[in-house]
C-alpha cells in the first residue's frame, strides 16, 4: 500500500492459534484409597476434604467462600504426592465440603 509522500504502510495480520485454551485439569485416583480427585494445577488453592484425612486437624481463623457465597471453614494443609512419571507435590488445604455434589468450587 502506498500513500502520498510514499512511504509504505504493511498490511496488518491478524493470527490465531488453532487450540483453544485447554484447562490445566487432572483427574487422579489415589490406588490406595480409591479416592477420587480433581486437581486444578493453575488454580490458586486446591481443596481436600477433611472427611478423608487421616490425621485430626483443628479448625483454623483462615475462611474461604465458596462460588455459591457458602462459608467453607479450614482445618489447615496436607502436602499431596502425585506419582506422574515424576513426583509432584502439592499443597492443599483441608476444608470441610458439602452439599448435593463432592465437588466444591471456591
Amino acid at each position: 500500500m502506498r500513500l502520498q509522500g510514499k512511504k509504505y504502510i504493511g498490511q496488518s495480520l491478524m493470527a490465531a492459534d488453532g487450540c483453544p485454551n485447554a484447562p490445566s485439569r487432572l483427574f487422579v485416583t489415589d490406588r490406595r484409597t480409591k479416592i477420587q480427585f480433581l486437581v486444578d494445577i493453575g488454580s490458586e488453592l486446591c481443596v481436600f476434604p477433611r472427611s478423608v484425612v487421616l490425621q485430626r486437624h483443628t479448625r483454623t481463623t483462615y475462611q474461604m467462600r465458596a462460588a455459591n457465597g457458602a462459608s467453607v471453614n479450614t482445618y489447615g494443609y496436607i502436602n499431596l504426592e502425585l506419582d506422574l512419571l515424576r513426583y509432584v507435590t502439592s499443597r492443599l488445604s483441608v476444608a470441610i465440603c458439602s452439599g448435593r455434589s463432592r465437588q466444591t468450587y471456591i
